[in-house]
C-alpha cells in the first residue's frame, strides 16, 4: 500500500488524502516519525478534516507524545463534535491524568451520541473502581454485560470491584466467568490468585499465578504480588 500511495504522489503533491493513508500506513507499521510527517503534511493542505486530527493524534499516542495527542483529538472534536470514539479517547486520556470530571463528562458525551457505546459505560466502571465508588462501577459493568454479555474485561471489572469490597465469594465467580469467556485470559487468573493468597489458601494461588504465567503475563507482576 505504502508504494501505491508514494506512486501516487509522485502525480500529485497537493492530495491531503494521499498523505493522510500514508499517515495511516507508517502508523501501522510503527514507522511514527514519517507517520507524523505525512499527517503534517496533510494538514497544510486541509486543517479542517477531522480526520487527519485524529489520525495525527493517533500517531502521537503511539509515540509516547500524550500531549500533542490531546490537543490533536481535541482539534478533531471541535470540528467534528459527533465522533464518538475520539470523546471517549479524550476521556481515557484525562482519567489518566486523574482529571476525573472533564474524563467522566467526555465519555458522558459518546454516549449521548451512542447511548448503547458498551466500551464507554466499561470505561466509567473503571474509573469509579479507581475512586472507590464500588456500587457505581458495579452498575457501569452490569450495563456493559447487559449489552455485551461476552464482555470478559467487564466479568474481570466486576471480580476486582468485589475482591475490594471483600466480597471474595462473588469475585471468584466473576473471575471463572470471565475463564469461560475467555480461557486463557492470564488477568482473571491473575486475579484468582490473588483471592486465594488473601484467605491463606497458598497452592491454590501458586497454581493461578503459575496460570497466569503461562497465559502471558510479564514475570515482573507476579513478583511484585509478593
Amino acid at each position: 500500500a505504502i508504494d501505491y500511495l508514494e506512486k501516487a504522489l509522485e502525480l500529485s503533491q497537493d492530495e491531503p488524502l494521499i498523505f493522510h493513508n500514508l499517515g495511516e500506513s507508517y502508523t501501522g507499521k510503527r514507522e511514527m516519525e514519517k507517520a507524523i510527517l505525512m499527517y503534517e503534511k496533510a494538514l497544510s493542505l486541509d486543517d479542517k478534516d477531522p480526520e487527519i486530527w485524529k489520525g495525527i493524534g493517533k500517531a502521537y499516542k503511539v509515540s509516547g507524545n500524550y500531549n500533542k495527542f490531546t490537543e490533536a483529538f481535541e482539534k478533531s472534536i471541535e470540528i467534528n463534535p459527533l465522533d464518538k470514539e475520539v470523546w471517549l479517547a479524550l476521556g481515557i486520556e484525562k482519567s489518566r491524568k486523574k482529571e476525573y470530571v472533564q474524563s467522566v463528562a467526555c465519555i458522558q458525551k459518546a454516549i449521548d451520541i451512542k447511548p448503547d457505546y458498551f466500551e464507554a459505560y466499561r470505561s466509567l466502571g473503571w474509573i469509579n473502581e479507581e475512586l472507590g465508588n464500588f456500587e457505581e462501577t458495579i452498575g457501569y459493568a452490569k450495563k456493559v454485560i447487559e449489552i455485551k454479555p461476552l464482555d470478559k474485561e467487564s466479568h474481570l471489572l466486576l471480580g476486582l470491584t468485589y475482591f475490594d469490597m471483600n466480597n471474595f465469594s462473588e469475585a471468584l465467580k466473576m473471575f471463572d466467568q470471565a475463564l469461560e469467556i475467555a480461557p486463557d485470559y492470564y488477568r482473571a487468573y491473575y486475579s484468582k490468585g490473588n483471592v486465594f493468597q488473601r484467605e491463606g489458601k497458598f497452592p491454590l494461588a501458586i497454581q493461578n499465578y503459575q496460570k497466569a504465567l503461562e497465559f502471558g503475563m510479564e514475570p515482573n507482576l507476579y513478583l511484585d504480588s509478593g
